[in-house]
């Protein structure tokens, strides 16, 4: 799945899809691809977040501070953001049968 940049959503170039649509096919065309855009970003957002929270301080500077609500709270926050990256997820890519629209559809509900 290619990615559409604004610049093409709003200026479809030759080689895109949606030059050869016109009227109410070309705006749900648009529609879609920013929505396609927009998961992915998503998807990329979320890792990132997990990859800060299980990079998180779980040691504080005053060991004093280590068994108080905050430090434990960080600390299980560390635990459950390394959980989630070490979880195996589900990346087998569906196929389906009637073309490319099917493949992105069947895509984005997974």
């Amino acid at each position: 799945m290619s990615r559409i940049t604004s610049f093409s959503l709003v200026f479809p170039t030759s080689s895109s899809p949606a030059s050869n649509l016109v009227g109410p096919f070309a705006d749900a065309w648009a529609v879609n691809e920013q929505r396609t855009v927009r998961v992915a970003d998503l998807l990329s957002d979320f890792r990132t977040l997990q990859y800060w929270i299980a990079a998180a301080p779980v040691d504080p500077e005053d060991q004093d501070d280590y068994y108080t609500e905050g430090w434990a709270a960080l600390r299980q926050c560390s635990i459950d953001g390394q959980h989630i990256l070490n979880c195996a997820a589900e990346t087998r890519v569906p196929r389906v049968r009637g073309g490319p629209e099917e493949q992105e559809k069947a895509e984005l509900q997974q």
